[in-house]
């Protein structure tokens, strides 16, 4: 243990910083800072804290690609009246309201711009950085709550779904939130604590139906609670009325939700996945690769079957974590972070589509956290932890900037590149063909003023449209990949084909 400093500390906060030893600014490894500790450990900790959270906010700012299929649909409800969004959301979609409602209030406050559809994910992924800061603070110490915020400031994935128009950043935030007001009710039982307990799993649960995996998770937590503190003779009266009481508040908010849900899944089929399989079936390869993907981000299959040799590794090392005198809230962690992946692996065997990495989001930044732990909690000396803590975040940064930049990246589609290209050449009486069909919300907000149709109504008549253009996606679904094979064999047959050309995860022709 630290001997305490003898000397006097400097009272200015820079140089109480610069003089302050390890234990001093993060509280001895493996228990929450005591109230009574120096000042300095937290003014260390919240200034760290800042300047990764800033980090972040700036990789996050850092937009390189156009508005998505998925967006534009969410882009598209969001400019109706609430009226008519709420309809068309139970007969359209397959998500709960939350994100919708921010997003119709966004679009009618600052626009429809890409920065400003995007602007509540930003906020909502921004958020996750010291709200994984305070869980990790909580659940351990500051070193690691730090080391761990540090950890989803440059995480891909996290990053990815800040930029991203949906509701996946919501359920990162609320889903974190869920987890650091359960610790405190557990520890505090103050109403503030079950309050914020209550708000934080209500708003999960009306963000995506997955959310119910987590909210699960918990209650079970909240079960072994109560039977560990009546095994060991501790009150359990405030805690059992907190649970019952926050349980039936979300047993409520399912029956209306319920509702809403079995309307939608009635119009739009059980599925949750989108519109391209990117399986055939639910493989080995696939859980691997969408593994890796949680940890680094997308990349296409050469990159992805580097990453994923590396998971054996990492599983290893958590098992040794757990197994070297894992303390109960690791394990409590571990079993939150590993059952919804676990469970969504199981229902995927009947539906593949439902396994996708942005499916189970909620559970990257606590894996994080638990490599966080994983370094403090076996790495003793502090150069060799920064080494370890450096080493994660290059590579976190490495997948970062392939993620972003590599044109192969299967979740990347340039939906305005290949639009900007076609806007160029097309004429007052220039056609639009377009595959798949929700690609029309694409247009709408990037090309409003051409002329389209959907490719399923088949080829045009000769007098109609000169030039015509074919945009098409999504082609490794048979359905949209024959449509798409067969018109424009059609088109080239009666027409001429003036050029051809490919975006990231798009494929256009001229036919004049």
């Amino acid at each position: 243990m630290l001997e305490p400093v003898k000397e006097k500390v400097p009272r200015t906060v820079w140089r109480r910083l610069s003089t302050a030893r390890e234990a001093e600014l993060f509280g001895p490894r493996g228990r929450l800072p005591r109230r009574g500790e120096p000042d300095v450990a937290r003014n260390a900790a919240l200034l760290g804290l800042a300047g990764v959270t800033v980090i972040g906010l700036v990789l996050r700012l850092i937009v390189t690609r156009g508005i998505w299929l998925d967006e534009a649909i969410s882009i598209h409800e969001a400019h109706l009246s609430f009226h008519d969004m709420m309809a068309s959301l139970q007969v359209s979609d397959r998500h709960p309201p939350l994100h919708y409602i921010v997003l119709w209030g966004v679009v009618r406050t600052i626009g429809d711009s890409e920065f400003a559809v995007r602007l509540p994910s930003l906020i909502a992924g921004t958020l996750v950085i010291p709200v994984l800061y305070l869980l990790g603070r909580d659940l351990y110490d500051r070193r690691t709550g730090l080391i761990a915020a540090a950890f989803g400031a440059a995480s891909p994935l996290l990053i990815w779904y800040a930029q991203e128009a949906r509701m996946y950043a919501f359920v990162t935030l609320f889903g974190l939130l869920a987890v650091w007001t359960q610790l405190r009710a557990i520890r505090n039982g103050r109403p503030l604590d079950w309050v914020a307990y209550i708000l934080a799993t209500s708003a999960l649960l009306w963000s995506h139906y997955f959310g119910l995996l987590l909210i699960v998770v918990q209650q079970l937590i909240w079960v072994g609670v109560l039977i560990h503190r009546r095994r060991t003779g501790e009150p359990i009266r405030a805690h059992a009325l907190g649970f019952a009481y926050s349980l039936a508040v979300l047993a409520m908010q399912l029956v209306p939700l319920l509702v809403f849900a079995h309307k939608q899944f009635d119009s739009t089929g059980s599925a949750l996945g989108s519109p391209s399989g990117t399986y055939d079936s639910l493989s080995f390869y696939a859980v691997v690769s969408n593994m890796a993907w949680a940890l680094w981000g997308y990349h296409p299959d050469s990159i992805t079957e580097l990453l994923a040799a590396g998971w054996p590794l990492l599983l290893l090392l958590s098992l040794l974590l757990l197994g070297r005198g894992g303390s109960r809230q690791t394990i409590i962690l571990a079993v939150a972070a590993i059952t919804p992946i676990v469970i969504l692996i199981v229902v995927a065997l009947y539906d593949r589509e439902l396994f996708e990495v942005r499916y189970f989001l909620v559970a990257v930044p606590l894996l994080f956290l638990l490599i966080a732990r994983l370094v403090t909690g076996w790495i003793r000396r502090p150069e060799a932890r920064i080494a370890a803590v450096s080493i994660v975040v290059f590579t976190l940064l490495l997948g970062l900037a392939d993620q972003q930049t590599n044109d192969d990246n299967p979740r990347l589609y340039d939906f305005r590149g290949a639009l900007e290209e076609i806007q160029q050449d097309a004429g007052p009486k220039s056609l639009v063909l377009f595959e798949p069909p929700d690609m029309r919300y694409v247009l709408d907000y990037y090309a409003p003023e051409l002329r389209r149709r959907p490719l399923r109504l088949g080829v045009p008549r000769r007098r109609e449209g000169s030039p015509v253009f074919v945009i098409a996606s999504f082609q490794d679904n048979k359905l949209f990949f024959d449509r798409t094979n067969k018109v424009v064999g059609k088109l080239d047959f009666q027409r001429r084909l003036l050029a051809k050309f490919e975006k990231p995860q798009t494929k256009v022709w001229e036919f004049r």
